[in-house]
């Protein structure tokens, strides 16, 4: 492979780890479970939200799979809570900047709190 190859397959890896992310964000999932990362699909413990969900999406991506079950560099998975956490961040950031844009470009704006209880 070319190093052009592996930045397109390292690129499309790292957009759907962070789709996984975004997507528990947007349902308000945490991301995490009880048992994290070393629980193995078929062994019945929980990997938490993000981790079965890229698990799902690789049903559906060969690349994504083979990454998630042999990853060619063990401390290149980019699934670690430091990630997910960075991603995090990363998001937000987006997601305030497109805020600021957007109340900068109108006249009025309101901004509305609710807040849920159980």
């Amino acid at each position: 492979k070319t190093l052009r190859d592996v930045i397109v397959e390292n690129r499309h890896l790292m957009a759907l780890i962070i789709e996984a992310v975004a997507h528990c964000g947007k349902q308000g999932i945490a991301l995490r479970g009880g048992d994290g990362e070393s629980a193995d699909p078929g062994d019945g413990l929980n990997p938490g939200n993000f981790l079965a969900t890229l698990r799902l999406m690789a049903k559906l991506d060969e690349k994504l799979k083979a990454h998630l079950t042999k990853p060619k560099m063990k401390n290149a998975k980019y699934v670690s809570p430091q990630v997910q956490n960075e991603i995090i961040q990363l998001l937000s950031k987006d997601i305030v900047t497109s805020l600021v844009a957007e109340i900068k470009d109108n006249r009025f704006y309101a901004i509305s709190a609710d807040e849920l209880s159980t």
